[in-house]
């Protein structure tokens, strides 16, 4: 008696409708009462009404859409402490390869990334793998101290240090 039938595939959409709400599925995408980081910690709202939007379509419970969320969660934590492992990890050896000019080969880096790739190129290397990449690092070292030789680069080539900590 309280037993429902699963609906087949010719059933019709009033029917999965019924068999839905008798799982918990709730009735319209705002009704997911989801646990959620703030904005403040990246969080995008546009992104969660679509995910909203999709589970409902998909016909996830309330349970199943939270899993889902704590798992993406998870994930991009798990993601963003690995970047800073990587961080730390080239950091340590960097300081190891340049010794006493590790500020000044980081400036130099630093100034070839903005010469030639902008804030956009130094925003993508201060938030992805590349900035964690010493072959790489140690190349835009020399083309920044090339840069700065050539009298293209005028001054000091060591970044401010609030730049320096942000990547």
């Amino acid at each position: 008696g309280t037993s429902s039938a699963i609906p087949g595939p010719d059933a019709k959409p009033e029917e999965i409708r019924a068999f839905r709400t008798k799982l918990g599925v709730p009735e319209t995408a705002d009704k997911y009462e989801l646990k959620t980081p703030p904005e403040e910690a990246g969080w995008v709202k546009s992104i969660e009404e679509g995910f909203r939007a999709k589970a409902l379509e998909a016909g996830l419970t309330p349970a199943q859409a939270q899993a889902m969320v704590d798992f993406h969660v998870g994930m991009v934590e798990g993601e963003a402490k690995s970047l800073a492992k990587a961080g730390l990890e080239t950091e340590a050896a960097l300081k190891t390869a340049w010794g006493g000019a590790y500020d000044r080969n980081w400036g130099f880096a630093l100034t070839a990334i903005q010469e030639y790739f902008g804030d956009d190129g130094v925003a993508l290397f201060s938030s992805s793998p590349l900035g964690n990449n010493v072959s790489l690092l140690k190349g835009l070292a020399a083309m920044g101290a090339d840069l700065s030789e050539a009298g293209f680069v005028r001054g000091d080539a060591a970044p401010p240090a609030d730049v320096q900590k942000e990547i």
